[in-house]
């Protein structure tokens, strides 16, 4: 009896642990930037006010940033579809608006070159580079998508 308790209690365990990035503390932060609402803050309405983003929230953010690709890759050509978005580099501004809901910008980027510019210190623009570049505004607050956009080829 004691052993299949142990067995148990390890296979909970296991499982729990590799249940992947929800977890706060399974954050990939090699992969993101946050920066602050004045280095960009015509992303927002003007009466936005600055806010912090939590291990938890980003968690949020990825979500829905999933949801979005599948909901974006169902309606896309197979060379239109975004691969991976797990892999991908994001650059992050949040906001409170006048109403006091919780946005967030996302600036997601992979497969380009950093060498020229430090990517977590400097917001990018990146005006092609295809399905290798996407941008979405999140309402944290109310778990709503208000824009996604993929960027074009030359």
């Amino acid at each position: 009896m004691k052993i299949l308790i142990v067995i148990t209690s390890l296979f909970i365990c296991t499982f729990h642990s590799s249940a992947g990035y929800n977890s706060p503390d399974k954050t990939d932060t090699s992969r993101y930037a946050i920066f602050k609402l004045s280095d960009d803050p015509t992303l927002f309405d003007k009466d936005s006010k600055p806010a912090k983003l939590s291990k938890l929230e980003i968690n949020r953010v990825e979500k829905l940033i999933d949801n979005e690709v599948n909901n974006y890759n169902k309606k896309s050509k197979e060379d239109w579809q975004i691969r991976k978005p797990h892999s991908y580099r994001q650059q992050m501004i949040a906001a409170i608006n006048k109403k006091g809901e919780k946005e967030i910008w996302v600036h997601c980027f992979r497969g380009i070159s950093t060498t020229d510019f430090n990517w977590r210190k400097n917001l990018i623009v990146i005006e092609d580079g295809g399905t290798d570049v996407f941008q979405i505004k999140i309402n944290l607050t109310l778990n709503k998508v208000y824009y996604f956009r993929v960027n074009g080829i030359a």
